[in-house]
């Protein structure tokens, strides 16, 4: 807090830059929706701007200024930086814990020149005045509801709303009432130079996450029992646990979801989604993290982690 006021009063000094710059972040802890919504900035501006993504490369291996190049890998520049490289391999992506440093390495690129930079989950770090600010808040979660951490998930006191241009409401459902976009209008109390939206998520057609396994393989493994075990993790410590075991002749892809599916429904969980992140990870090492960014509902814990133990 007393961070932010030196900001507010001038005594820490925010550096503008002379090209746009867009942050998109949250005030909680945990997943709004951060990565999704800056994709859809970046296939929303590719087609006409040469557009940068500059994160932090949370949980990666490697410090400083890192340029996502083919060989990069997400311990070299974190899982979603990494996901948004794969998916737009025209967008130049780099990671930087010093965002002001980031930003000037990315201007001196000679190819490609920069027209636009993103700033993914940059909300906190005010070294950087964007010239767009966009605020994330879950739906199942408002900010206005939470409170400060350790009671809550707030970074910041709710007031440092106001230093955004455009908040908007994510993970909402698809029949979201008329009547429920005036009562969080309301309640969200935001200022007239502020814009409110509302937005949800829509999956298309499921894909084979695991290679399907070829008739030989499929016929000795009925031999062996598949088995998976699950576990809810909230602060490095196990809330709960389980093992799933299938024997049948069922594929190994579909051996996968079945199990995932009876540790869901055991501990009464949605669905994960499966990210690139999740899909790359499980076939190096069959086994994967879901945090808050694989479920549309708030979670009470801060990962579901899976790991085939036998097959």
């Amino acid at each position: 807090m007393m961070r932010n006021k030196l900001f507010d009063w001038e005594v820490l000094q925010s550096k503008s830059f002379d090209i746009p710059i867009i942050s998109v972040g949250n005030l909680a802890v945990g997943g709004t929706g951060k990565t999704p919504h800056t994709e859809y900035l970046i296939k929303f501006l590719c087609n006409q701007y040469k557009v940068a993504v500059l994160s932090r490369g949370y949980k990666r291996h490697t410090k400083g200024y890192v340029l996502a190049t083919p060989e990069s890998t997400a311990r070299s520049i974190g899982d979603e930086p990494y996901q948004m490289h794969q998916k737009f391999p025209s967008v130049t992506v780099a990671v930087d814990e010093k965002r002001c440093h980031g930003i000037e390495k990315l201007l001196a690129l000679q190819k490609p020149s920069i027209d636009v930079i993103l700033l993914d989950d940059a909300f906190q770090h005010r070294y950087v005045k964007p010239g767009l600010s966009i605020l994330l808040t879950d739906y199942h979660r408002l900010f206005c509801d939470d409170t400060l951490l350790p009671a809550g998930r707030l970074r910041e006191p709710i007031s440092g709303k106001n230093r955004a241009q455009i908040v908007i409401v994510t993970k909402c459902p698809q029949d979201i009432k008329p009547i429920d976009y005036n009562i969080i209008t309301k309640r969200l109390n935001l200022y007239p130079y502020q814009q409110l939206f509302f937005s949800s998520f829509r999956y298309g057609n499921l894909q084979p996450v695991f290679p399907t396994m070829s008739p030989d393989t499929n016929a000795n493994s009925t031999n062996h029992v598949f088995q998976m075990w699950g576990k809810l993790v909230e602060n490095n410590h196990v809330l709960q646990d389980l093992t799933v075991c299938i024997d049948d002749e069922d594929t190994r892809t579909h051996k996968v979801f079945r199990a995932l599916d009876e540790i869901c429904d055991a501990w009464n969980l949605a669905k994960p989604i499966w990210l690139d992140t999740n899909i790359s990870e499980f076939k190096r090492r069959s086994k994967t993290r879901f945090t808050q960014d694989n479920f549309i509902e708030s979670l009470e814990f801060d990962y579901l982690e899976i790991q085939i133990t036998e097959e």
